[in-house]
């Protein structure tokens, strides 16, 4: 990713858990506090985020896990703008059947699209 000059990281996930009964769709963004680029991102990295977890809510419909930090690896050594997309549970069953939903699939996808082009002001 560092060495692509992409605008931005976009990492797609389903999430997992121990309880069948957890569900919803989160973004995450990190911020190492001794990386002064990453630092200096640590604002736009935070709106990416939520720009990208609206469009998903607004398309998908599911619950708001929110936007959170995590140390990811995905997102830890990215000198560009950079998220982690958990779109939904596999581990829910309801939400398992959703992910393997091609229109589910076409919605999410259409919707970080969609944030993607709003945080880069492109439509």
């Amino acid at each position: 990713a560092n060495s692509s000059r992409a605008a931005v990281f976009v990492s797609i996930h389903s999430n997992g858990s121990t309880k069948s009964e957890t569900n919803g769709t989160e973004v995450y963004y990190y911020v190492d506090q001794e990386d002064p680029v990453v630092v200096a991102q640590a604002g736009e990295r935070a709106r990416l985020a939520q720009i990208i977890q609206d469009n998903l809510l607004r398309e998908l419909g599911r619950k708001d896990g929110g936007v959170r930090q995590n140390n990811y690896i995905v997102v830890r050594y990215t000198q560009i703008p950079a998220i982690l997309i958990e779109t939904a549970y596999l581990s829910n069953p309801g939400e398992e059947v959703l992910l393997n939903d091609p229109s589910f699939q076409d919605r999410a996808a259409r919707a970080i699209a969609n944030g993607i082009f709003e945080y880069l002001n492109l439509n």
